[in-house]
C-alpha cells in the first residue's frame, strides 16, 4: 500500500477550510499564484460535497497529501453530518496511517457549540483516542486583529476543556496557527502592497510550520476506524432492534398461551418505546438547535458575513492595523 502522509481538514462549514487547504497547497511548494485545487464556498450551505485530495511536495520537508471535506453543521443538520463522517472514514481508512487533523475555526466567529462538539466527538469515535494525539487547530480569516495570544487563550479557554469534559482528551494542549488565506483582500480596504506581502510571508512561514509538525508526528494508525454514530441515534437503533425482538417474542408467548409471560414483554416494550421516544426528542431539540445555528449563519451571510461582515463591524480597527 502506498504510504500517504494525508493532512486532513475538518470543520463547520463556511469557516474556510476549502481556502486553507489552497494555501497550503500554494506556500508549501513556494507559489503564491497556484490556481485553486479545492472549491471555495461563502455561508452556511457547504460547497464541498465530495472528498478531495492533492498532493504536495516541499523539498525539505516531505510530500503530503492535503485531504478537504465537507463541512460540518451545514445546513442538512445532523443526519447530513453522519453521512459527512462516513465519508470521511470511508475515505481515510483504506490509507491505513494518516498524518494529521487540523480542526479549522473561523477567528471571526469562533463557535465550539454543541453541535461542533457532538461531530467532533464523531470523528473521535471514529478514529480513536490516538486521533487527538495527532490533532491541530487553524484559525482562519485572521485579519490582524486578534494576537496569537487571544488564539491561544480561546483554544485553551473554550475549546479543550470541552474536549477533556467529554473524554476527547487527556491532557489539555494543542497547536493552534492563525492564517488569512486571502490576503490581497486588505487592498479592498486601503492596505498596502507591501503589507499583503508580509501577510503572504507569515502565511508561508505558518504552512511550514504545519508541515514541519505533522512530519515529526507518528502514523496514526487508521485501518480500523469504525463509523460514529450520534449517542441518541445510535439509542434508537439499538432501542428498535430489542423492540422488534420483543415483539416477536410477544406474539409467540400468546401462541403458547402464555399470557403472564405476554403481558411482561409488553410492559418490557413500553419501557423501550419511552426511551426511544426520549432519544427522538434529544435528536429533535439537536436539529432545531443546529437549524438556528444556521439560520444565524445565513442571517450574517447575507448581512455580508466573512470578510465584508467583518468589516461593517470593525473596518476602523482593520485600517488601522493593517495600514
Amino acid at each position: 500500500m502506498r504510504r500517504i502522509n494525508g493532512l486532513n481538514l475538518v470543520g463547520r462549514t463556511g469557516d474556510g477550510k476549502s481556502t486553507f487547504g489552497n494555501l497550503l497547497l500554494q506556500h508549501s511548494e513556494g507559489s503564491a499564484q497556484m490556481p485553486n485545487v479545492f472549491g471555495e464556498g461563502a455561508g452556511a450551505a457547504s460547497h464541498t460535497h465530495e472528498p478531495k485530495a492533492q498532493v504536495t511536495t516541499n523539498q525539505a520537508i516531505g510530500s503530503f497529501q492535503i485531504q478537504d471535506f465537507a463541512g460540518l453543521m451545514d445546513t442538512g443538520g445532523v443526519a447530513q453530518d453522519e453521512v459527512n463522517i462516513r465519508k470521511i472514514v470511508e475515505f481515510i481508512r483504506p490509507q491505513g496511517t494518516t498524518k494529521a487533523f487540523i480542526l479549522v475555526i473561523n477567528e471571526q466567529a469562533p463557535r465550539f457549540d454543541a453541535g461542533m462538539q457532538d461531530a467532533v466527538k464523531l470523528l473521535y469515535d471514529s478514529f480513536g483516542p490516538l486521533m487527538m494525539r495527532n490533532c491541530a487547530v487553524v484559525f482562519t480569516r485572521a485579519y490582524g486583529v486578534r494576537s496569537p495570544q487571544y488564539a491561544r487563550r480561546y483554544l485553551a479557554e473554550e475549546v479543550l476543556p470541552i474536549m477533556a469534559t467529554r473524554g476527547m482528551l487527556s491532557t489539555r494542549s494543542m497547536p493552534c496557527w492563525q492564517v488569512n488565506s486571502r490576503p490581497e483582500d486588505l487592498l479592498m480596504i486601503g492596505a498596502s502592497q507591501e503589507r499583503v506581502d508580509q501577510v503572504h510571508t507569515q502565511n508561508r512561514q505558518t504552512v511550514l510550520e504545519i508541515l514541519r509538525w505533522a512530519a515529526a508526528l507518528d502514523d496514526l494508525d487508521v485501518s480500523g476506524a469504525v463509523i460514529g454514530e450520534y449517542d441518541d441515534q445510535r439509542r434508537i437503533r439499538e432501542n428498535d432492534q430489542k423492540m422488534a425482538e420483543v415483539e416477536a417474542q410477544v406474539i409467540q408467548a400468546r401462541k403458547e398461551g402464555d399470557e403472564a409471560k405476554a403481558k411482561t414483554l409488553e410492559e418490557h416494550a413500553l419501557r423501550l418505546q419511552a426511551e426511544v421516544d426520549a432519544a427522538n426528542a434529544n435528536v429533535r431539540a439537536a436539529q432545531a438547535d443546529a437549524a438556528r445555528a444556521q439560520a444565524e449563519a445565513a442571517r450574517a451571510s447575507d448581512n455580508g458575513s466573512g470578510f465584508f461582515g467583518f468589516l461593517g463591524q470593525i473596518v476602523g480597527l482593520v485600517v488601522k492595523a493593517v495600514l
